[in-house]
């Protein structure tokens, strides 16, 4: 039923509203790029595991190229976690506070609306959860143990599978079970369900010729990603201009709502140490207290920091919010220990009382967004995206040949544009001189009917990457290319950087 619920109202909130994000076009078009035959790696530059591709690639199978389909999946990830987050909830707390727990979690998570998209972190957060409560049901005396826990290695191998660090979580799993005799004697289903989640994916990457370019990408990553990506950890909690500037011109509701947004951007970075913390006391004091879940909460603490880990180099705000599921269902338990009935009741309410405030405002702010017919189906989109959708729509024939510089990936998903370049997107600061020599080769042997400029300002650029190498943050070739060979048929001037899309002149 929360499962039901919490996926029903997300999909109400999130399921066709489009979101001006960098990333999530990385998965929309990769996806149709497997509907139609190609091979991560092989044929298009991946960063992450192919696991989220294929995902998308299914969703659009079964229901349609549409914004609808592609989001399905993340819909699907987010209900799983709420529903996660009451079950492990429960077997602490009982009913009543696992109910709470997911309704929290829930109405927060959700409250930072500008991360409701296809994501590959979506993807291993869902699945590594339920590796995580097949280990934790396997922990209990019961005749199916080998079961779940082979069904614990399946997932938890599904998870490393669409973000490759989450390998730390099957690491960490599988030390927790050598820890003791009992755990010792089910390491085999452990390792044959990581064998039989591992086996078909790389039997199907070694048949398209993909494996070895995989492993190549992952070495390119190891690289080339942690310069350009690291951050401190929590980075983004904070506004850059700080106070000021959070709460700059603000007044009666619309200070309360910046309020409770910088609220719920404190919690992913904070909530980690609250649980930690709440743990170091509880052992000063007496393990011995927590009889017979000590085995159970160890598995889960231990769980909590390899998924925390996961997210290195980038720890910033936004993306720990995609670990903090276990540190929900956590906090419960070690915070109650600490707190009277009295207070516990006072916190739970006001906690709850704040998620509530938060889905409100979710739910009223995302549904209310005008729909505009797309190529991709029936969508919501606020007034200044409107305009940029209506104009690559005006201006970009459907399937014709497109480039979008350096970095708006989902312009390909919305027009139907065909990449000439095996480069969806190219991260200023990160990408190589090679790789720019090769999309400008390929430009040069096909070049694209039509062209997008993305141009970030210096604000936004050093805002997402403060660590970027300023040597490469422009690919100066590629520019004069452009400049040389197109156009400007129309420019659309956004509250977040301004776009130009370019034709082709002529011959």
């Amino acid at each position: 039923m929360v499962f039901v619920v919490a996926g029903s109202l997300l999909w109400l909130m999130a399921g066709n509203l489009f979101i001006l994000g960098l990333d999530e076009g990385i998965y929309l078009d990769g996806g149709l790029r497997v509907l139609y035959g190609q091979a991560p790696y092989r044929d298009f530059f991946a960063l992450t595991g192919p696991g989220s591709y294929w995902l998308e690639a299914a969703a659009f199978k079964l229901f349609g190229v549409t914004l609808a389909a592609g989001r399905l999946v993340m819909v699907l990830d987010v209900a799983l976690l709420t529903a996660l987050v009451f079950w492990l909830s429960a077997q602490f707390n009982g009913r009543t506070v696992g109910l709470a727990t997911a309704f929290v979690f829930f109405g927060f998570e959700t409250g930072l609306s500008f991360r409701l998209y296809a994501n590959h972190r979506w993807d291993s957060s869902a699945l590594a959860m339920l590796g995580v409560a097949f280990a934790f049901k396997a922990a209990e005396p019961a005749p199916h143990g080998r079961l779940a826990i082979l069904a614990s290695g399946f997932f938890a191998a599904a998870a490393a599978w669409c973000t490759p660090p989450v390998i730390l979580l099957v690491i960490a799993l599988g030390l927790w079970l050598l820890a003791s005799r009992e755990g010792r004697r089910v390491v085999p289903a452990f390792v044959l369900g990581v064998f039989a989640c591992s086996l078909p994916a790389i039997v199907a990457l070694t048949r398209e010729q993909a494996l070895v370019p995989m492993l190549r990408s992952m070495a390119w990553n190891v690289k080339n990603y942690s310069g350009a990506n690291r951050v401190g950890y929590g980075y983004g909690a904070f506004p850059a201009g700080g106070w000021r500037t959070l709460f700059a011109g603000a007044h009666g509701t619309a200070l309360l709502i910046r309020a409770l947004d910088f609220f719920l951007t404190l919690v992913p970075p904070l909530l980690p140490f609250v649980v930690y913390a709440a743990w170091l006391l509880r052992t000063r004091k007496s393990v011995a207290e927590m009889g017979n879940e000590t085995g159970r909460l160890l598995l889960l603490l231990i769980a909590s920091a390899a998924l925390l880990l996961s997210t290195y180099p980038r720890w910033s705000a936004d993306q720990l919010m995609f670990v903090t599921p276990i540190f929900y269902m956590l906090a419960p338990f070690l915070l109650g220990r600490f707190l009277g009935s009295s207070w516990r009741t006072v916190v739970g309410v006001a906690l709850v009382l704040l998620a509530a405030v938060a889905l409100t405002v979710s739910v009223a702010g995302l549904t209310r967004e005008p729909a505009l017919r797309t190529r991709v189906g029936v969508v919501r989109a606020v007034p200044q995206d409107q305009q940029l959708i209506v104009a690559l729509d005006a201006s970009i024939p459907s399937g014709s040949s497109l480039f979008v510089y350096p970095y708006l990936p989902v312009v390909y998903f919305l027009t139907g544009g065909v990449n000439p370049t095996r480069y969806d997107f190219l991260q200023p600061g990160m990408m190589t001189a090679r790789d720019v020599s090769l999309v400008l080769s390929e430009l040069r042997a096909h070049p694209p009917q039509s062209a997008v400029y993305f141009a970030f300002s210096p604000a936004v650029f050093f805002g997402i990457w403060p660590r970027a190498n300023p040597r490469r943050k422009r690919m100066e070739p590629l520019v004069a290319w452009l400049r040389s060979n197109y156009h400007l048929a129309e420019a659309v001037f956004h509250p977040v950087a301004e776009f130009a899309i370019l034709q082709r002149n002529s011959p």
